[in-house]
């Protein structure tokens, strides 16, 4: 099963230029923001972000008076606006991210389109819009933001990212290309590694999605999703007996991994065992799984009507 997952997206906060307006200091209270959301306390870090934007409002308006009146702005101020301006620009992509943890995607792609605005390459905020329209499952949206922060920059995340989402449409080989160009520029991350084994094993290359597992395991013997996984590519190289040892295993490192549950009702299923099968599909569901678009479950499904 796919896991879900967050990348840290790490923003360089230390300017130097003097960037106090009348009201705030812009560095002060961005590094308090941004030391407030680091230790999850978002609803603070959101309030002290908008201090900025809001102050920030005031001079751009002012700023466009200037510049209608023809009034002369020394190069000190000319300075000191554009500092203001690279502050907004990560107070709203800070924004999108907490937006973003609180469930709110329309919310959160207005931010991270407010921060292109002022900073139209910046990798992270365009990656950011990926992930809201991804949230609201506007698939080409997302993909289209993706290969915008991967065009500005070749960057881990997004290719990651949007080869989640290749994999849901089944655009396998895509999205198994994608990882490779991730895992390329991160060799340590045994999360892309984990989703080409994945993508793999969607695509029917079995034994090279073992592999991958395998590397995972490496470092986390007891990685329930990879064991589980696993246990899918032996079951269909014919290994069924070495698949559910797998999947017990997967189930003692993490009882709530309801993808096992229903990995074992299919082998189950295949082996004549209709009421332990029923069992398994019965367990997995009321542990969240869906099922409305799992063609691979139907027969089990149905069988146990």
């Amino acid at each position: 099963m796919k896991k879900l997952l967050m990348l840290s997206l790490f923003l360089a906060i230390g300017l130097t230029a003097n960037s106090q307006s009348d009201n705030i200091d812009y560095e002060k209270t961005l590094n308090l923001a941004v030391s407030f959301f680091e230790n999850g306390r978002l609803a603070e870090s959101r309030t002290a972000m908008l201090k900025i934007l809001d102050d920030y409002r005031k001079a751009e308006v002012q700023f466009s008076k200037d510049l209608y009146l023809g009034q002369p702005l020394s190069d000190a101020q000319l300075d000191r606006f554009v500092q203001k301006s690279v502050y907004a620009q990560k107070a709203n992509f800070y924004i999108g991210q907490i937006e973003l943890s609180n469930q709110n995607p329309y919310e959160a792609i207005a931010y991270f389109k407010a921060s292109l605005e002022l900073d139209s390459a910046d990798v992270n905020a365009l990656s950011g819009v990926g992930d809201g329209y991804l949230m609201i499952f506007k698939l080409p949206k997302a993909i289209e933001y993706y290969s915008y922060s991967i065009n500005s920059k070749p960057n881990t995340y997004s290719y990651l990212k949007r080869a989640s989402v290749l994999t849901t449409l089944k655009l396998y080989k895509l999205a198994i290309d994608d990882l490779d160009k991730a895992i390329a520029l991160s060799d340590d991350c045994l999360v892309c590694i984990h989703n080409r084994g994945y993508s793999l094993l969607l695509d029917g290359q079995f034994k090279k999605s073992i592999q991958d597992f395998d590397k995972v395991l490496a470092n986390d013997g007891e990685d329930s999703y990879a064991l589980n996984n696993k246990a899918m590519a032996l079951f269909k190289l014919g290994e069924a007996k070495k698949a559910l040892q797998l999947i017990d295993k997967a189930l003692i490192a993490d009882k709530s991994n309801y993808y096992a549950m229903r990995n074992r009702a299919i082998i189950f299923y295949t082996q004549g065992k209709k009421d332990l099968a029923c069992k398994e599909i019965d367990k997995s569901v009321k542990s969240g799984l869906e099922i409305k678009y799992d063609k691979e479950i139907l027969d089990v499904l149905n069988s146990c009507k």
